[in-house]
């Protein structure tokens, strides 16, 4: 098995360590994490955009209705004090502008027909995110119930 040391000279982005496939993408979770204050929604953008050889979808959409359910009880946006965890994110600074970012996602990740609108919602809805309240919960939580319902088999 390769090393860290058997990659010296090589972009970081130009390999990966396991079984996703990151590397064969222009737009790689990192490109996007650069510019993302909140660890939760990280990991949420990883596991939308991640194509794991031994991992089905199904896993990586129940993961991230379990960090949904985490974010809602710890960090919801709260209307009465206006206050909420400090590393929402807000609008991204990129040298994208968001709408680009989100046509460059679909050209670049392929989605399955049948997904790819629920999947540039969840992007939408954290790239543009104001405050984790009710609204981004309860839209957030329906696309993923869709993408769940979506890869059961027939």
């Amino acid at each position: 098995m390769d090393t860290v040391d058997c990659k010296k000279g090589i972009g970081t982005k130009e390999y990966n360590v396991g079984k996703s496939d990151y590397s064969k993408h222009l737009l790689q979770p990192w490109d996007l994490w650069k510019h993302m204050s909140n660890p939760w929604l990280c990991d949420i953008v990883k596991r939308l955009l991640r194509t794991k050889e031994d991992t089905p979808k199904m896993e990586d959409y129940q993961k991230i209705k379990h960090i949904l359910q985490f974010l809602e009880e710890n960090y919801r946006y709260d209307e009465k004090t206006d206050s909420n965890y400090t590393g929402s994110c807000y609008s991204l600074d990129l040298r994208w502008g968001n709408m680009d970012l989100l046509k460059l996602l679909l050209k670049d990740y392929h989605f399955n027909p049948r997904t790819e609108k629920h999947i540039m919602a969840i992007f939408n809805m954290i790239l543009n995110s104001g405050p984790m309240n009710d609204y981004f919960f309860t839209e957030v939580n329906r696309h993923i119930d869709s993408l769940i319902e979506l890869d059961k088999p027939f």
